[in-house]
Parts: structure tokens; C-alpha cells; sequence
């Protein structure tokens, strides 16, 4: 079977991590899959702020935790009412993908790139998970401090995150698929 469809197959979200930090030779391999991903008009729209300080993970953690209570969701109120909320898992990288708020595009431009440095990380035998939470440091106007405290460029939000680390435990097995999801036209 073809590398890339094996490494598309494999890949799983992980979410228990081994606690020794990736390398900076992985962590460049992963950003470059990240860069090289397609953007509409080739805008390139994307903005990677790399987590691996404890207390930083921990400090946007605390961002997220206090955001959800102002998302009207029942996953977001329930993350709100626990303090101490793993939204990362405990991964010794944090990748916060954020995109250019004023661009329709950007959303899909972001999720382009998210998904090649996961695909990465599987063929280096890292494991990663999709952080959607993380998008909740968009939504009001705190935006402008986390903007700044992520040392983000103007008129950039925070998307979701992407966690990076060894992986603790064995692979699980694929969920099935889910049947009748195409149709082609001759």
C-alpha cells in the first residue's frame, strides 16, 4: 500500500503522551508539513505559536477553561465547570493554529495545514490530537489579549490546537466507517 494512504489510515488521535518532549528536528518536519499545505489563492494564512513551556500549556489552558463558560454548548459548560480540565493532555508540544480572521477561506486554509502536521507527525511515529477548544480564545473581546499574549500578528484569531508528543499507549483500532458517504457521477 501506498506510505501517505498507510499513514492516512493509521493515523488516530492520541491522547496520552509519553512524557520525554519531541525533538526539534521532528517539531521542524511537522511545521514544514504544515507550511506546505494548500490555501486558497495561495494566501498562506496561517500562524503556528509552538507550546512547549509547561506553564505556558498550562497558562492557555486557564484561558480556555474560563472561555467556555461564555460558549453555549453542554461540552464547553461542562469543561467550564471543572478548573483543572486537561484540555491538552498533558502533550509536551502545544500547536495553536491561528488564521486571518478577515479572510472566508482562512478556517479551511488552517484546517489544510492541521491536517498535514498530524499527518506528519504519524509517519515520524509521533501522535497528535485536533484541539477544536482552543477556538474559543476567538470568540470575544478578550481576543486582543490573547492575541497578544500568543504573540499573534493583527488581525489573526486562534482556530484550535493541535497536541504532539509520544505516544503512551498502543494505537487503538480504526471506528468503522461509515457507509453511503459517496456518490459519483459519469
Amino acid at each position: 500500500m501506498n506510505e501517505v494512504i498507510m499513514n492516512i489510515k493509521k493515523r488516530r488521535s492520541v491522547r496520552s503522551f509519553a512524557g520525554e518532549q519531541i525533538t526539534d528536528e521532528e517539531l521542524k518536519s511537522v511545521l514544514e508539513a504544515g507550511v506546505y499545505a494548500p490555501s486558497a489563492k495561495n494566501t498562506q494564512n496561517w500562524f503556528f505559536t509552538i507550546l512547549q513551556n509547561p506553564q505556558m500549556i498550562d497558562k492557555v489552558n486557564g484561558w480556555i477553561i474560563d472561555e467556555a463558560r461564555f460558549v453555549k454548548d453542554e461540552k464547553a459548560q461542562e469543561i467550564a465547570s471543572t478548573p483543572n480540565a486537561a484540555i491538552f493532555r498533558r502533550a509536551p508540544t502545544v500547536i495553536i493554529v491561528s488564521g486571518e480572521v478577515a479572510d472566508h477561506h482562512a478556517r479551511e486554509n488552517c484546517a489544510c495545514a492541521g491536517q498535514n502536521i498530524m499527518l506528519a507527525c504519524e509517519s515520524l511515529g509521533l501522535g497528535s490530537c485536533w484541539i477544536s477548544y482552543v477556538g474559543f480564545l476567538g470568540n470575544r473581546d478578550t481576543l486582543q489579549l490573547y492575541r497578544s499574549e500568543l504573540q499573534l500578528p493583527s488581525g489573526y484569531a486562534p482556530f484550535f490546537g493541535l497536541t504532539i508528543g509520544n505516544k503512551a499507549g498502543q494505537d487503538a483500532a480504526a471506528y468503522p466507517r461509515k457507509k453511503g458517504v459517496t456518490r459519483i457521477f459519469r
